[in-house]
């Protein structure tokens, strides 16, 4: 068989079920082995490529999935190149509040019912962008949707790294429905300048000072501001998304804080979005409090979001600039 694949210029395929046991190794120019491997608590279809003559390996090992019926690698794209359009947002059903993501909704089963909290956990591997992504998503689909939000970032988080995300890709008068809260510590004096001189939104308006509001170490003082810009921009007809990076907080530090946002949230119908660092005490406490949890991982090159709660569902996720702003595609690991 090989000779007359050697003098047809063909290809000849072995398919074997107990790859250790076959003898063919020598003989062959490619070697495939697909196993199925447990990853965080999940079972993953992965394709290994032993050997493949005369070709330099760029990945050894890769997640594959056979929704729709059809062989399909899961991976990373190549870096996103984003040419700024305006973003679309998608209409919320009624009592729920859209992810600012068509295939999240559908994978929520029709985005997030209004009064929850979700917990967004994200291991350490995976770099923070893809969760910065997930929020800003659904805070631009909230205020395009001409309905409030709150920004509340982490204690190290660059104000740049959020604002990058959201102010390019709305009108002036969205941001009118939206407020940001820093650290001044995590951001110098002329990166503040910055975001307010030269970061324009899509109809070339530059932000305004009074949107962006400076957290400090007192967790009293900070509540009490907090809630006095809730008060000013909620619209009780309409449901706010508050989302907030926990990543460097220790929960006893704010815990008393965490307890009223919920109890403020359910109350009036809101949606919570908490950013936590996997395995950490912050996580397992916010577990108890979220109604949704959905968790970030990577593995052999391809990152995942898995939703663990109120029902169990596996996505590979990649970066998407197909729209002309950040998002991202999820594709079913079956």
């Amino acid at each position: 068989m090989l000779a007359i694949a050697d003098a047809n210029n063909g290809i000849l395929v072995f398919i074997s079920e107990e790859p250790e046991k076959n003898t063919l190794a020598y003989l062959v120019d490619c070697i495939i082995t697909l196993t199925t491997e447990e990853s965080n608590g999940v079972w993953l279809r992965k394709m290994q490529i032993d050997k493949m003559r005369g070709v330099a390996i760029k990945r050894s090992k890769m997640v594959y999935t056979l929704h729709d019926g059809h062989f399909t690698i899961a991976g990373s794209k190549p870096r996103a190149i984003y040419v700024n359009e305006l973003f679309n947002a998608i209409a919320s059903k009624q009592g729920y509040t859209s992810t600012g993501n068509r295939q999240l909704d559908d994978a929520l089963e029709y985005g997030i019912r209004n009064g929850s909290v979700v917990m967004l956990e994200i291991d350490n591997n995976v770099n923070m962008s893809y969760a910065r992504i997930i929020a800003t998503n659904a805070v631009l689909n909230n205020i395009r949707s001409d309905k409030p939000a709150m920004v509340i970032c982490g204690s190290d988080e660059p104000l740049i790294k959020v604002l990058n995300k959201i102010v390019p890709y709305c009108l002036s008068y969205d941001l009118s429905r939206l407020m940001v809260f820093a650290h001044p510590s995590a951001n110098s004096e002329q990166e503040f300048k910055t975001i307010l001189h030269e970061l324009c939104t899509y109809d070339k308006q530059c932000i305004t000072e009074d949107m962006i509001m400076n957290l400090n170490n007192d967790n009293t003082e900070n509540m009490a501001l907090l809630i006095d810009s809730y008060i000013k921009l909620k619209d009780y007809s309409k449901s706010m998304i508050i989302t907030v990076n926990l990543i460097w907080s220790e929960f006893e530090h704010i815990k008393n804080s965490l307890l009223y946002g919920t109890k403020l949230v359910r109350n009036n119908g809101d949606v919570l979005l908490l950013t936590v660092k996997a395995d950490s005490d912050m996580a397992d406490n916010a577990s108890m409090l979220a109604d949704i949890h959905i968790k970030l991982c990577e593995d052999s090159g391809t990152h995942m979001l898995g939703i663990k709660k109120p029902f169990k569902k596996l996505y590979a996720m990649s970066l998407d600039n197909a729209h002309g702003y950040h998002s991202y595609s999820l594709l079913p690991l079956l």
